[in-house]
């Protein structure tokens, strides 16, 4: 049951994942009105991914092939999946915008082929949650202008952390900061 909740989480991220990381033309005419952004200390995790270059829209495309792996190779994992966008859409060209997308596990692991892993640290972020796909441009928007009227600095790429159950998004966006 676990795994057939995972993959409809994978197919609506996959599917709708088109606006992730970008910081325009994601949603039209949608209007934002309120925007939390918060700061918190981020509990560090192991992470089983795949690197992608090419368009944020694909970054996601892999993510069934990941979870075949998973499954194959008897990987406790958890409940989020997690992408990093290395990036800024903003100043480098779509097709050569890089991605790490993956799951977030429970153990180290010895990682073959396409798929790699690596232990993220904890950190500090500026952080703000979606629950739909359409927020994602405001959002990401907000936490910029909250960093610079706040003269934080950038520590590392953003994490977008996928919750979500496969029928809802919930997702957080988190920058980390020094």
């Amino acid at each position: 049951m676990r795994f057939y909740t995972l993959i409809s989480l994978v197919l609506v991220i996959a599917l709708l994942s088109g606006c992730a990381g970008t910081k325009k033309g994601c949603c039209p005419g949608c209007k934002d009105t309120e925007i939390e952004i918060t700061i918190k200390d981020v509990e560090g995790f192991h992470f089983l991914y795949y690197e992608i270059t090419g368009p944020y829209e694909i970054a996601w495309s892999g993510f069934p092939k990941l979870m075949v792996y998973l499954q194959e190779n008897q990987i406790d994992f958890g409940p989020y999946a997690a992408g990093i966008y290395l990036d800024d859409p903003m100043e480098v060209a779509a097709e050569e915008c890089r991605s790490e997308v993956g799951f977030m596990i429970k153990a180290p692991f010895d990682a073959t082929g396409d798929f790699k892993y690596k232990k993220i640290d904890d950190f500090k972020a500026v952080s703000s949650n979606y629950t739909s796909y359409d927020q994602i441009e405001g959002r990401y928007e907000a936490i910029m202008k909250y960093m610079d009227e706040n003269k934080l600095e950038f520590a590392g790429p953003p994490i977008e952390i996928h919750k979500g159950d496969g029928k809802n998004v919930d997702a957080d966006i988190m920058v980390p900061i020094k």
